[in-house]
């Protein structure tokens, strides 16, 4: 324990050169191994198929987001004028706020009960929810917790979606 206490420390600038090493690394890692979940392509495929509308509705900065979409190839189904990114919009209307969602549904002149939003997180459930569009969790059912509130639980739950069912959410639905 001594030894520790007396090693010594790096100083500030050390200290700056390694975390700026760091995140340039865990940068490189981050967008080497960026993709969309297995199915997804396929799924919107689907959707545009079907004549249906899509909006990306996601908070971070618009340059990162539209980054992502080209580097999973996503981007070919959200022109710029149907994202809606909340970097774009005052902080109070991040997500969970359903301002955003609101908004893609009136620009899109989408009624919010005929919209369904896909979220992977709470938060983006509990934005759909204000919203009163019909919410679809994808991910694990098991990092939702027992004890959330009704606001916050989705419609439906999909763990993945998987190549080999790219099936609207509830196949019998149509919107």
């Amino acid at each position: 324990m001594q030894a520790f206490l007396k090693a010594e420390m790096p100083d500030r600038g050390e200290l700056s050169d390694l975390l700026s090493q760091m995140i340039a690394r865990y940068e490189s890692v981050y967008w080497s191994r960026l993709s969309a979940f297995p199915g997804t392509e396929l799924y919107l495929d689907l959707l545009v198929n079907q004549q249906k509308r899509l909006s990306l509705v996601s908070n971070g900065s618009f340059e990162n987001q539209r980054k992502k979409l080209a580097q999973t190839g996503l981007d070919r189904f959200f022109e710029e004028k149907v994202c809606y990114i909340s970097g774009q919009f005052p902080p109070q209307h991040k997500k969970p706020s359903p301002h955003m969602i609101l908004l893609a549904c009136e620009e899109n002149g989408i009624s919010t009960n005929k919209a369904v939003y896909y979220g992977n997180t709470i938060g983006d459930i509990l934005a759909g929810n204000l919203a009163g569009v019909r919410t679809v969790f994808v991910g694990l059912i098991d990092s939702i917790p027992a004890d959330l509130p009704t606001i916050g639980r989705p419609a439906f739950t999909w763990p993945a979606l998987d190549e080999g069912d790219p099936q609207p959410f509830p196949p019998s639905e149509s919107f």
